[in-house]
């Protein structure tokens, strides 16, 4: 469990701002309450994901209202690609007034009070569910009328690393992960309080297993974090101990 979200009081990966309480910092470690934008005074759902770019977080409002936080954010008013530590209410398609459910996982995905369904984001892979000729879309684009459902929803997003683990020597851990495909990764050492003290930047693995050198030589004792990070999957994070 890397996060944990109630409708008041929020905890846990706070990676690209995803938990909405206008920090920036990687962990939150104690309950925190969503930075709620003026004129909202509660949550009727919250849901979190990722797209194909980051990690992101969305709240529908008790008026039905959309809001996104995160990484990667998509805003369907044209922009795409902003980083948001606090709820920023999503445009909806003209003619429609609220939302009944949204999720993401490769784009973004909504049902509108009146039962449409719409996308946006990245069409590759099918993301967009709007034919296999679809082009990245930075607003809403009307998939298809299904019955409106306040049911949760859920999508898949592949996981491009498969096993991975830490093996110590003096002054050096190894990183070890395999990769089932080729695909980009980047990886990072923080500490207990998330901040970053180390890494790599992304570049492209082919499929198989891999080995990346952390030094821990200027590491006090105690307990880090191992961050794999991929822009279109879940990432993995290992605890990595440093005993003098």
């Amino acid at each position: 469990m890397r996060m944990v979200i109630f409708t008041r009081g929020v905890w846990g990966e706070n990676f690209y701002g995803r938990l909405g309480v206008n920090l920036d910092t990687s962990y939150v470690t104690v309950p925190a309450l969503i930075a709620n934008p003026p004129g909202v005074n509660g949550w009727k759902s919250l849901s979190f994901g990722r797209d194909a770019t980051g990690l992101i977080t969305f709240g529908i409002t008790d008026d039905n209202q959309l809001y996104e936080w995160g990484d990667g954010c998509w805003m369907a008013d044209g922009t795409k690609n902003t980083k948001e530590t606090t709820p920023t209410r999503v445009k909806l398609p003209p003619g429609t007034t609220g939302v009944v459910t949204a999720f993401s996982g490769g784009a973004f995905v909504m049902q509108t009070t009146d039962c449409r369904v719409w996308s946006w984001g990245r069409a590759a892979w099918g993301n967009l569910g709007i034919g296999p000729n679809a082009h990245d879309s930075t607003v809403p684009v009307y998939v298809s009328t299904f019955p409106c459902s306040t049911a949760s929803v859920a999508a898949y997003s592949p996981s491009l690393i498969g096993s991975a683990w830490i093996t110590r020597t003096p002054g050096t851990a190894t990183l070890h992960f395999t990769t089932p495909i080729g695909c980009r990764l980047s990886y990072s050492v923080c500490d207990v309080l998330g901040r970053e003290l180390q890494g790599s930047t992304e570049r492209l693995y082919d499929a198989g297993t891999h080995l990346e050198n952390i030094q821990t030589k200027g590491l006090l004792s105690g307990s880090y974090f191992v961050r794999i990070s991929s822009q279109s999957a879940l990432p993995r994070t290992l605890r990595l101990a440093v005993v003098r």
